[in-house]
This record gives structure tokens, C-alpha cells and sequence, in this order.
């Protein structure tokens, strides 16, 4: 978490970025680490440690996010060959990364649809199928973006489907 900050006071003062540290031969006494806050995540509480004479000071800090984070994979979804007339489903994963309720939908046009998994409300670390559907009624080339719009944020994914007329 590149925008995390820490400082350290006691017998020596240290700050700086990130979520670890380590400092060796510290000077003796009792150090008090405060971490900055970072939009979007709760800060660890501050932290007090009391060192002997030449000890080492560390600590790892962790971040927890506020909000729903919404993460879709794979991030493209290739049908193949089609025959004109005939269908193929796909199917994405749509996933909770962060905290509270994920609530969106995955939206597409034709040639293809969502057959099934939206809308969707996901707990923190859930996950759910999202399937895809491609059914063409035309010989060509097909790319459309399925959009994903949640309260935790948008992803996109491309849909990619070739059809044939066959006989």
C-alpha cells in the first residue's frame, strides 16, 4: 500500500512510506509507531514497543479496505467459432474484494447477453459466476465490452466471437 505512512518516536525518531519497517541497533527505550491514515482503509492503531540497548525495531502493518472492491476475471472472454443460428456460453467470475456488500450488474448487447449471475450481491470474499452468452444471427466478427457496474467500482471485459454461416 504505496500511500501508507508511519512514524516512530522514542530515544530515535524514524518515518517514512509503506506498511514495514525495520531498523537495527536502536537506541534503548520505549517507541510509540503511528500510522497515517490512507482513503478508502481503517489505520492500524498506534503500537508501543520498548527495546534493550542495540535491539532492532520492526513492524508490519495492515490496511484493511472500507468498502466493496469489485474484481472480474478472466478479463476477456474468447467464444471461438460460431455457426450462424447456434450459441456458446462463457462464463466470468465476478468477486468481493474488499469489505461490506458488493451489489452490481453485467450488462452487454447483442450478439451477446447475460444468460445468467446478474444482478449480484456478494459478501467480502464471495464470488459468483457471471455467464455470457453469445448467439449470433449474422455471419462476421463480433467485439463488445461486458460492463460490470457495482458500488465498489467498474471493470470491463472484452466479449470476442467469430460467426460462419454453414451448408
Amino acid at each position: 500500500l504505496s500511500a501508507a505512512s508511519f512514524t516512530i518516536s522514542g530515544p530515535a525518531n524514524y518515518s517514512g512510506s509503506g506498511t514495514s519497517f525495520s531498523q537495527t541497533n536502536a537506541p534503548a527505550g520505549s517507541y510509540t509507531i503511528t500510522y497515517g491514515t490512507v482513503a478508502g482503509y481503517t489505520s492500524p492503531a498506534s503500537d508501543t514497543k520498548t527495546l534493550a540497548g542495540g535491539g532492532s525495531i520492526s513492524f508490519q502493518a495492515t490496511y484493511n479496505v472500507l468498502s466493496p472492491v469489485i474484481s472480474v476475471a478472466p478479463s476477456s472472454l474468447n467464444f471461438g467459432s460460431v455457426p450462424v443460428g447456434a450459441s456458446r456460453d462463457l462464463n466470468d467470475s465476478a468477486q468481493n474484494t474488499g469489505f461490506g456488500t458488493l451489489t452490481g450488474t453485467a450488462s452487454v448487447t447483442a450478439p451477446f447477453s447475460i444468460a445468467l449471475g446478474s444482478p449480484f450481491s456478494l459478501s467480502p470474499n464471495q464470488n459468483q459466476s457471471v455467464t455470457v452468452h453469445f448467439a449470433p444471427t449474422a455471419a462476421g466478427t463480433f467485439t463488445q465490452t461486458v460492463n460490470f457496474s457495482s458500488n465498489g467500482g467498474s471493470r470491463l471485459v472484452v466479449a470476442t466471437g467469430t460467426s460462419v454461416k454453414t451448408g
